[in-house]
């Protein structure tokens, strides 16, 4: 029996049309693979015209395309080119484990740790910085169950033919009349201080979370440097000198004490935020994975280590003129999605608990 893994590369690669991609057999802890070059799919996710999305759209999207679109007008080596978006690999048993309800076979860790080892090695091999390693839970992927053969199984009350694990991650950016009316109030020598810049771009960086946080640190750095060079803008030596003789923390602590009457320590939770993304991004840069207290620090964490340091750069703010500082008042609109997801089961496939 074959269980077929077809996962979604959010970044694709071009091939030479013509080149001969041959697929590999390899071994991993026991399981016999075979490895496919990457293919292209025709996936795409789109609700229809009611917001509504049907999986088995995605598990039939997620298979090879034939014949595969060329693209004439881009040239490798002087070749034409086609993109490929689906990493496809091929497990060999006797059986899997097909019960509905049932836990992965193969498990989502094996197949994620294959699979980050092949997209580790491609991006090595071609040097490509876009083409990242990248979670599971991030993209969209599917196992289907198939004979020796690789042909479709027959049909068995309680048990599934395959399964599909999709994310349904969306990010919208809205503008409502509240923030239209702001910017309209600002000005066209208006430009955002670059600590604001910093702590945006952090949140952009995710789901990479070691940078996110670097740069996030960096946003608390270049805040609390303005606030010294303000508070001592008659001596800019002095300030020059407490900035670079004093770690961040001791600029937070001892420094802005001596300058301002009050220390980031006063305060415990913004001391605590500060405090924990510190060790995160220190146990990041020196260990090679984000952690604090024993735990790992994945996206969903790291996002909300960067947004509680938001009232940190308020702090650091309140300890200069009113021009330098950025958010006097803070404005979010509500969101609210409503979409069922829907299959026609046709193939029958199970959504696991938690993919959506």
């Amino acid at each position: 029996m074959i269980a077929r893994i077809a996962v979604h590369l959010p970044e694709s690669l071009w091939l030479q049309e013509s080149a001969d991609f041959k697929p590999f057999v390899t071994e991993y802890k026991g399981e016999r693979l075979m490895v496919y070059p990457p293919l292209q799919c025709p996936f795409e996710v789109r609700p229809d015209e009611e917001g509504n999305f049907d999986v088995n759209d995605i598990y039939r999207m997620l298979t090879p395309l034939r014949p595969e679109r060329v693209y004439p007008f881009v040239r490798m080596n002087g070749e034409i080119v086609k993109h490929a978006n689906l990493l496809q690999v091929d497990f060999s048993r006797a059986e899997f484990n097909r019960d509905s309800g049932a836990e992965h076979d193969p498990s989502r860790d094996v197949v994620e740790t294959i699979v980050m080892n092949i997209v580790a090695r491609l991006r090595y091999t071609i040097g490509a910085p876009t083409f990242r390693e990248f979670k599971l839970s991030q993209t969209f992927w599917t196992v289907r169950y198939l004979d020796d053969e690789g042909g479709e199984l027959l049909e068995e009350k309680g048990r599934v033919r395959g399964r599909v694990n999709a994310p349904f991650k969306f990010r919208f950016t809205g503008l409502d009349s509240y923030a239209w009316d702001a910017v309209v109030g600002l000005s066209f020598e208006f430009q955002p201080h670059l600590w604001e810049r910093l702590f945006l771009d952090a949140q952009f960086l995710l789901p990479e979370v070691a940078p996110s946080l670097t740069v996030t640190i960096s946003a608390i750095e270049t805040a609390v440097d303005e606030m010294i060079h303000f508070q001592l803008r008659n001596d800019p030596d002095k300030a020059h000198s407490l900035v670079s003789s004093n770690t961040l923390g001791q600029r937070l602590d001892r420094v802005a004490k001596s300058l301002t009457g009050h220390s980031l320590m006063d305060e415990p939770t913004l001391w605590d935020a500060f405090n924990r993304l510190r060790r995160a991004r220190n146990a990041a840069a020196h260990e090679g994975i984000a952690f604090v207290d024993g735990v790992g620090v994945d996206e969903h964490v790291a996002l909300q280590m960067i947004l509680a340091i938001r009232p940190v750069l308020e702090w650091v703010e309140a300890r200069m003129s009113a021009d330098l500082r950025s958010h006097l008042e803070r404005h979010e609109p509500t969101w609210e999605w409503r979409s069922p997801v829907q299959s026609t089961n046709l193939p029958p496939v199970q959504i696991k608990p938690g993919a959506a």
